[in-house]
């Protein structure tokens, strides 16, 4: 836990502030002191200046407005004015100390250098820590920490130049020393993106104010100047180089910013920045025109609210719904850390918007929450949480864009007006994606329903056989509109019937069409003159599909030819389901087992096709019954993802074979589909044909 955090922040300034003052009486005291050695006196200076530094270093906070003119009147008219007091202390000292012996008029000159230094350190600490505020102005993590370095830096010279007497008397190594100095505060200068915000007025108002505090230094560097000759011996603190040095290291600094602001060497980025966000602005816009789907718009608003704000992070999620399920994140790729933590404190930042307002918190160190300083913990110190409703739920539920930044106060109040006319513009185009959804939706609904209605009228026979030696029921269910299962009957004499079942690969309108396709081939091959057994049909049926099927598209079907005279019945299988027989005289439930291949895979070749479709012949007994269905029934899922399965059929038959009537043995299979798949979604066509051949010839 850091001091800051202990105790309040008033009371750390006004301890360092005593610590500022007793440290500097000491070194007034050492100064005059006859028997206090250099490198005491040099100690004693530099711990004053290094609590001096302190003190303003918490003193000044970070910027967290816009007003950049008001810290530089401060820091003119507050210890800027502290040159005059020196100058008059010069003045008193020198009209009243002429008379005094050269001795005495060295230890006034003493005592006069160390006020001097401390009114002259006092002004060079707010005017560095003035200068950290501006320049870290909405400034990335890697400014923020090349600053630290130079403070590094700062503390190393100051160490060497005051602490070290015998180095700071090396001209050649001072200079280098200094050298670098200034070469690092150069580097950090260019950075001030501060300037480029300034009006016309208050740019002449800043550069004004530079050029007084410029000549405050001058009045600084001419009073030290002052001083020495005033002295006959020189004083006994060696501070030249610390002064010669951070003097010129200021009036380089003034000057370079006096550049920026003559010639706004970085409004260029920012206007840049600018017109980006503009343009990206004028793309979402634009965004329902190029076809975007919804969660590319979402994807647009955060990288766009990401340009507006210099955010390091962007994340858009749902109240109430999983974090991986509905974020769209960037920037947090590379950071599971950062992940985890907002999949963690989701829901407490959802609640922190209130009313639909937008919520910032810019120094999360600082949180009263403890999820919020949470967040520090992976990096984050800056948030903002805006609400965007959510377009395609009636009650008007929220969902969030949070933008996340590495340094505290990184959010201003025209980058969040920026981010929330993102969000209302990515609002509208969501409902208009909607609507727009909806219509083609409805439309094409529409279209497919009434094309289905007819195709489908045309193909599901309006009767089922009803004989003296078949009892015959259908149940057919279409996963969607249009279905791609068929069945078809065709009375080829007086004592035989030919039946068809089978299942078109695909859905939709192409499926309609090509059952469309087979039921006119299956009605053609029926009216020969001498109609072929049930595997020569199928060869030719996959001759006759080779012209109008896609080569993507297969068709399975089982093709039975049932011979009333001969009680019995042939049949082949096209790659469609196996067969489900009960045998009421062994009274044994099994499937048939045959060989085949689905029509359209193999082309071109019909002997060859014909070695792979094989005719059954099986005598079928009273109270025999037959159970043809499509993929449809044994592979509808349970809502734990469980297969109903050929074995869960086969018993429903084995339980229910005994019932008189074939629409009672359906209705019963039927149920137990539908229970076991009650609540999952239909994913296939299911289409279930139960024939009994009756027990006794004639009965109703």
């Amino acid at each position: 836990m850091s001091l800051f955090s202990t105790f309040p922040l008033s009371t750390v300034r006004r301890a360092l502030l005593a610590a500022v003052v007793g440290a500097w009486l000491l070194v007034v005291a050492l100064a005059v002191v006859p028997t206090a050695t250099p490198p005491v006196r040099a100690s004693a200076l530099l711990a004053a200046i290094a609590l001096t530094f302190g003190y303003h270093r918490v003193r000044i906070p970070p910027l967290t407005g816009t007003d950049f003119v008001e810290p530089l009147r401060r820091l003119l008219f507050g210890p800027g004015l502290l040159p005059l007091g020196c100058v008059a202390l010069l003045g008193i000292e020198y009209f009243g100390t002429r008379h005094l012996s050269p001795g005495a008029r060295a230890t006034s000159a003493d005592a006069l250098l160390v006020v001097g230094l401390a009114f002259y350190t006092w002004t060079l600490a707010a005017a560095a820590y003035t200068w950290r505020a501006m320049l870290l102005f909405r400034a990335p993590e890697s400014l923020r920490r090349d600053w630290r370095a130079f403070e590094v830096v700062q503390l190393g010279l100051l160490v060497l130049l005051v602490g070290v007497p015998p180095l700071a008397t090396n001209r050649p190594l001072a200079v280098a020393m200094l050298t670098l100095l200034v070469v690092f505060a150069g580097y950090l200068n260019v950075n001030q993106r501060w300037v480029a915000y300034l009006s016309r007025p208050q740019k002449l108002r800043a550069a004004l104010l530079q050029v007084a505090i410029l000549m405050s230094l001058g009045l600084f560097g001419g009073y030290f100047s002052s001083l020495n000759a005033l002295a006959p011996a020189p004083p006994t603190l060696v501070v030249g180089p610390y002064v010669a040095g951070t003097l010129v290291v200021g009036a380089l600094y003034l000057l370079a910013n006096g550049l920026l602001l003559l010639f706004n060497l970085p409004a260029t980025t920012v206007f840049e920045q600018r017109r980006d966000e503009l343009m990206a602005f004028q793309r979402q816009s634009q965004r329902i025109q190029q076809g975007q789907t919804a969660g590319q718009v979402v994807e647009q608003l955060v990288a766009n609210a990401r340009l507006a704000t210099e955010a390091d992070a962007g994340w858009f999620w749902t109240a109430g719904t999983p974090f991986a399920a509905r974020q769209f994140g960037f920037g947090l790729t590379e950071r599971p850390d950062s992940r985890a933590a907002l999949d963690l404190y989701a829901e407490t930042l959802a609640g922190l918007v209130p009313a639909q307002a937008v919520f910032v918190n810019n120094h999360l160190d600082a949180a009263t929450l403890a999820e919020l300083r949470a967040l520090t913990a992976v990096g984050w110190r800056s948030l903002l949480l805006v609400p965007v409703p959510t377009p395609t739920d009636p009650a008007g539920q929220l969902s969030y864009l949070a933008l996340l930044r590495e340094p505290a106060h990184g959010f201003d109040r025209g980058a969040i007006g920026l981010v929330q006319m993102y969000a209302h513009q990515s609002l509208l185009t969501l409902q208009n994606l909607r609507l727009m959804e909806e219509a083609v939706a409805s439309e094409r609904y529409k279209r497919e329903l009434n094309i289905a209605s007819e195709v489908q009228k045309s193909l599901i026979p309006s009767q089922l056989p009803a004989d003296r030696v078949l009892d015959i029921s259908v149940w057919a269910e279409a996963a969607t509109e249009v279905g791609g299962d068929f069945y078809d009957f065709r009375q080829l004499t007086d004592t035989r019937l030919a039946v068809i079942v089978g299942d078109v690969s695909g859905k939709g309108i192409t499926a309609a069409f090509h059952v469309a396709q087979m039921k006119g081939i299956f009605h053609s091959l029926m009216q020969l003159d001498h109609v072929p057994e049930p595997d020569k049909l199928l060869v030719k049926a996959n001759a006759a599909l080779a012209y109008c099927l896609e080569r993507s598209s297969f068709i399975t079907a089982s093709l039975y030819v049932i011979d009333y005279e001969q009680r019995g019945f042939a049949f082949a299988r096209a790659g469609h389901c196996h067969t489900l027989y009960y045998n009421a005289a062994t009274e044994e439930v099994f499937y048939f087992q045959t060989p085949g291949l689905g029509l359209g895979i193999l082309r071109g070749d019909d002997a060859a096709y014909g070695k792979r479709v094989r005719n059954m012949y099986y005598d079928f007994n009273p109270g025999d019954v037959m159970v043809i269905y499509t993929d449809g029934i044994t592979e509808a899922r349970s809502l734990q993802d469980e297969e109903y399965g050929e074995a869960r059929l086969l018993e429903q038959l084995r339980l229910h074979h005994h019932r008189l009537r074939a629409e009672s043995i359906r209705d019963a299979i039927k149920a137990d589909v539908l229970a076991f798949s009650e609540g999952a979604p239909v994913r296939d066509d299911q289409t279930l044909l139960v024939v009994k051949f009756k027990a006794v010839e004639g009965e109703e």
